[in-house]
């Protein structure tokens, strides 16, 4: 069984890119969704007071809630879990999707799929495959990370070639101990634990993410401000060092930002 779960804020217009909603919806077992804005505690207590213009009774704002509604009227497969106020952490989040979980089924492969990343149907069998062959409890990715139209992140910062993102597991039961970054209790990290596919990770593409991250994180130091100006540059002015869009740990690191002419096609 494939079980994938999501948290999403304000996230319509990724549901809709690529058709990613209908993409996870016909690529697994169930889905479980759980919506709406969080407090800055637990393992995000980093970020800053949540904006106000971004949610509305901690829920979306842009059109998410409705939509989701309406996808899960058609679709039984799709556990949909709106707020009611605010979650008191990411890590609560997750773990309402794991309580459903366990109510569905006491093993499975588990996906977390960020509605910003976008999966193939090939690389996603790859990734199982190699988890089970290599006798793995965790699968770590690195990503094709977009910061613009034409614009990637390559390194550490976003691509996260030396540690990977944690995305997948053979879940038999376990509840989340963080969700930044997502560790499933009894699980460790593992540099052998990345895999051989790759996703598309779209964290700065859209302007209203970069907007919101502006806002809300709190590592960051006027990053909609330089979004703007590294997009604006020719495809003469790269690669360019990540402090360009970064500061902080990750702007000293040795990640770069390259142009890209045309992406290739993504082929699911």
């Amino acid at each position: 069984m494939r079980v994938v779960f999501s948290i999403i804020l304000n996230g319509k217009h990724h549901l809709l890119h690529h058709n990613q909603a209908d993409f996870i919806l016909s690529h697994c077992d169930y889905w479980i969704v759980v919506e709406g804005a969080s407090l800055p505690n637990g393992s995000t207590s980093w970020c800053k007071s949540f904006p106000e213009s971004f949610h509305h009774n901690g829920g979306s704002v842009d059109g998410t809630r409705d939509y989701l509604s309406e996808l899960a009227s058609h679709h039984p497969h799709l556990i949909y879990i709106p707020s009611n106020g605010f979650w008191h952490s990411k890590d609560m989040q997750v773990n309402i999707a794991i309580q459903k979980l366990k109510e569905l089924t006491d093993r499975c492969f588990l996906w977390e799929m960020d509605i910003d990343e976008h999966w193939t149907t090939a690389d996603m069998a790859q990734a199982e495959h190699e988890l089970v062959t290599r006798k793995l409890k965790m699968g770590r990715f690195r990503a094709d990370c977009y910061v613009g139209k034409h614009l990637k992140a390559i390194g550490d910062w976003g691509e996260s070639y030396t540690l990977g993102y944690n995305r997948l597991w053979q879940w038999k039961g376990e509840s989340f101990k963080t969700h930044e970054p997502p560790v499933l209790k009894g699980t460790w990290w593992s540099r052998d634990a990345i895999l051989t596919p790759r996703f598309r990770h779209y964290n700065y593409y859209f302007e209203w993410d970069v907007k919101f991250k502006d806002q809300w994180y709190g590592d960051v130091d006027r990053i909609y401000e330089r979004w703007v100006h590294i997009n604006s540059l020719p495809k003469e002015a790269f690669p360019l060092p990540i402090s360009s869009l970064i500061t902080g740990y990750w702007g000293r690191t040795n990640s770069q930002i390259i142009w890209e002419d045309t992406p290739p096609p993504l082929i699911r």
